[in-house]
């Protein structure tokens, strides 16, 4: 049927192909109409005559500033600069009241282009589409997400709390000379540990989220900051017995950047590493230059990342189910922050995998001049 109609409509007759054209027109579920130089109404389709709240018959002859005058005033600048300059202006959204809804601030997706009939003054023709509902979805969402926010930097504040009292009745059981009180210790710190990195990255997360983030700059040897991130994960990488190769070179590399963040986002990749990597694996960290940036490279012989997974990698509060010991869950917050640190530093960070089973590649790049927070 559509290749049929593909090679009838150039045969259609002229007045056929106009009878078509206006048919289409005005049963189109978009609104469209078409101006005169001062901006009059010599057409409307009966869609747009529904969001303005008037007849058909009443826009004829009568401007943009009389139908809807709310919306001329938000728009009517850019109507002389599209006549002006006859270049078109694309789905610009425009947001006010027609007679359709009184005292109701709708949103619509307005396209504008001048129209030059032969031999006749210019024109212009308009397409609207209304986006009041999605507009009004998108912003539930918004305030949604600024609840949560909300809700997880106080979960985090009161998280934190307890966690002072429960470490120094951890460190009091080391003063029993019982054995069990010493294996109780141990698991103690261990879980305070990971409770304490969860409640920090929370933390982390939601200043990140709102601009609060202090990021403290000076002159730093990237390589301290490689083996500061290997001591932070020295004690997981061996629990799960793997082989670290860390190549840093002898002389310093040195950088503009705040030592404890860069610190932060390197072990957060070493402990992604390690978390994806089963035990007697191998994990690599390698430090180099180029002319333009200093990058430190994070390779592991993990379970790797298939291609759906890749896009979404750096994504707040994403996780990868497959593959790995749930008991090592976390918040799905860990490269989000490491990308979000480096993009502080007006760096990168990036990832590749050649699939499910063949480990997995980070890439952090850092500028190696005039790096500073972003705005």
């Amino acid at each position: 049927m559509l290749k049929t109609l593909y090679f009838a409509a150039p045969v259609l007759a002229g007045s056929m192909r106009l009878k078509a054209l206006h048919e289409l027109v005005e049963h189109a579920p978009i609104g469209m109409c078409v101006l005169n130089h001062n901006f009059e109404y010599l057409y409307v389709n009966p869609c747009l005559a529904a969001m303005n709240g008037r007849a058909v018959e009443d826009h004829l002859g009568h401007s943009v500033a009389e139908i809807v005058p709310d919306l001329y005033r938000r728009c009517g600048e850019v109507l002389h600069r599209i006549v002006a300059s006859r270049e078109p202006a694309v789905e610009v959204l425009i947001t006010g009241e027609t007679a359709a809804q009184p005292g109701v601030v709708r949103s619509w997706l307005e396209t504008w282009f001048p129209i030059e009939p032969p031999g006749a003054e210019p024109l212009m023709a308009i397409a609207v589409r209304e986006v009041t509902h999605e507009k009004g979805l998108e912003r539930e969402l918004k305030i949604r997400d600024q609840n949560k926010d909300r809700f997880l930097a106080m979960l985090a504040h009161e998280l934190r709390n307890p966690l002072g009292p429960i470490s120094n009745a951890a460190e009091l059981l080391g003063a029993i000379d019982v054995p069990l009180a010493a294996r109780v210790q141990g698991i103690l710190h261990r879980q305070l540990q990971q409770l304490t990195r969860l409640v920090d990255d929370l933390m982390d997360a939601s200043r990140i989220h709102t601009g609060k983030l202090e990021i403290r700059m000076s002159e730093i040897d990237l390589g301290a900051v490689v083996h500061a991130a290997v001591a932070n994960v020295a004690q997981r990488i061996e629990s799960k017995r793997h082989r670290l190769i860390v190549q840093v070179p002898s002389r310093p590399l040195m950088v503009r950047g705040d030592f404890v963040r860069l610190t932060q986002a390197l072990s957060n990749l070493l402990n992604n590493a390690c978390k994806f990597t089963p035990d007697m694996g191998e994990i690599g960290v390698v430090l180099d230059e180029d002319n333009d940036a200093m990058n430190v490279v994070v390779r592991d012989s993990g379970v790797g990342i298939d291609d759906e997974d890749l896009p979404r990698i750096f994504q707040r509060f994403f996780q990868v189910e497959r593959g790995r010991d749930m008991s090592e869950d976390g918040l799905g917050l860990g490269l989000w922050l490491a990308k979000s640190i480096a993009e502080q530093h007006r760096g990168t960070l990036s990832v590749t995998s050649e699939g499910l089973g063949k480990g997995a590649t980070f890439t952090l790049r850092l500028p190696r001049e005039g790096s500073a927070p972003s705005a």
